[in-house]
C-alpha cells in the first residue's frame, strides 16, 4: 500500500532527460561552477582595465559663445567727427 503511494505522488507523464540536459542541469545549480564562472569574468574584467592602461586617452571639449565688441570709427570725410558702431 505505502509503495502505490508513492507512485501516486510522481507526476503521470515525466519528460524525458537526455545526458546533454542532464549536465546543463547540474551547471546550473552548482555553486562551485558558478562561484568559478564568476572568478573567470573578473579576472578578464580586470584584464581589459589593465590593458586600458596602455592605450592613449583622448579628451574633447567644446564650447560656444558670442562676443560683442564696441568700435568708435570717424565719419565718412571728416576727421574730426565720430560715431560709435555696435
Amino acid at each position: 500500500m505505502v509503495f502505490a503511494g508513492l507512485f501516486a505522488a510522481l507526476p503521470a507523464c515525466a519528460e524525458p532527460v537526455n545526458l546533454t540536459t542532464a549536465y546543463q542541469k547540474a551547471v546550473e545549480y552548482d555553486a562551485q561552477i558558478r562561484a568559478a564562472k564568476a572568478d573567470h569574468l573578473v579576472s578578464r574584467e580586470e584584464e581589459r582595465m589593465a590593458i586600458s592602461q596602455f592605450r592613449p586617452n583622448v579628451r574633447m571639449s567644446a564650447s560656444q559663445g558670442r562676443d560683442e565688441t564696441k568700435s568708435i570709427v570717424p565719419y565718412q570725410g571728416s576727421p574730426y567727427l565720430w560715431r560709435s558702431v555696435l
